[in-house]
């Protein structure tokens, strides 16, 4: 461009060449690389499965996404982490579903206390909601790819617990900030003691918690089962897990790097789905195998811990933590499905 050009062509070259400058920038092309947080231990079946689909998704985009994860709560709880991905410092996380139901209630749904009987009914509910509570975090601005179980998570003690009375008089831990589980045992009677997951097993030492409600497999992976004797064969609660990206980070790749990115992590979840089931069936018996009692609540006695936990369920459908629509169309279905496998066996 010489000097003789008018000037009026010289400012459209230049509105061009910034417009042009501008898309570079922003462009979607652009490689992209996703912090991601979770309280998971290093080494774990979560942590393994999402790096290697991590190491999938760097290769297939040409390198265009990156994740790196940081394990074993170094980036602090999952609260912690929640806000640092409201402020960009992260950019998505690996978590329980207690904390997340402040962005979506509908994830309260399989935490209600005792809701499933076993891990049939489990695996009939989640084919027909999974995708609904899905959808409800993409509505709150963070993208799923898939739900992960943690197991039941019974009452495990170093005092031996025969019914909801001896119950109350536990120090018992609950996750801190998880006010699923913070409402679950208060309605029991139980007055908690909060604290962070990598405070659990020191707690227990000292006797500053002397039980834990939690998933078998959990027990064996923390060495809590180095400090109790005794599990209440009750599931109490379900528990289970995601992984979350803020949606505006993830919209913000190539359609075609959603895709993979989509791919390969669903694909993690569902590994991680059916490998944690086949854990924690085998976390019972390494139980049983380490000497720790099972205390068989007698049918009078499970029936009164079932009285507590629908007085749990009313509370949070009054506070309206939970679509009362919701609730009655999970209960219907699990209706239908009992009398359907009752109906099997006559």
């Amino acid at each position: 461009m010489t000097p003789e050009t008018p000037a009026k062509e010289r400012r459209l070259a230049r509105c061009i060449l910034w417009s042009l400058s501008l898309l570079l920038t922003v462009s979607p092309a652009a490689a992209q690389t996703f912090k991601i947080a979770t309280l998971a231990p290093e080494n774990t079946q979560w942590t393994t499965a999402m790096r290697k689909a991590a190491d999938k998704i760097r290769e297939e985009t040409d390198g265009r996404v990156k994740i790196r994860f940081f394990g074993g709560g170094v980036m602090g709880n999952d609260n912690q982490v929640l806000r640092k991905i409201r402020i960009g410092q992260l950019q998505g996380a690996a978590v329980s579903s207690g904390p997340l139901t402040q962005f979506s209630r509908s994830l309260e749904l399989y935490s209600l206390p005792m809701v499933f009987r076993n891990y049939a009914e489990v695996d009939h509910v989640r084919q027909l909601f999974d995708q609904r509570l899905q959808d409800g975090l993409a509505d709150a601005g963070y993208i799923s790819f898939g739900f992960a179980e943690g197991g039941f998570a019974y009452a495990m003690s170093k005092q031996r617990i025969a019914n909801v009375e001896q119950a109350r008089e536990q120090k018992v831990w609950i996750p801190s900030g998880d006010e699923s589980a913070l409402r679950a045992v208060e309605a029991f009677g139980i007055s908690p003691v909060p604290l962070g997951l990598a405070d659990v097993l020191l707690a227990l030492q000292t006797d500053t918690v002397n039980s834990v409600i939690g998933p078998a497999n959990a027990a064996l992976a923390l060495q809590w089962h180095t400090q109790i004797r005794y599990l209440v064969n009750l599931p109490l609660i379900y528990t289970y897990g995601t992984l979350v990206i803020a949606k505006r980070r993830f919209n913000a790749l190539r359609p075609e790097d959603r895709q993979i990115v989509q791919k390969h992590m669903s694909e993690a979840f569902r590994l991680i789905d059916q490998t944690n089931r086949q854990d924690h069936e085998a976390a019972f018996a390494a139980l049983k195998n380490q000497g720790i009692e099972f205390v068989d609540p007698t049918a009078e006695e499970a029936s009164r811990w079932r009285l507590f936990a629908d007085r749990a369920v009313r509370s949070t459908l009054q506070a309206e933590l939970l679509s009362e629509d919701l609730y009655r169309e999970l209960v219907a279905a699990l209706d239908l499905y009992r009398s359907t496998e009752e109906a099997d066996t006559e």
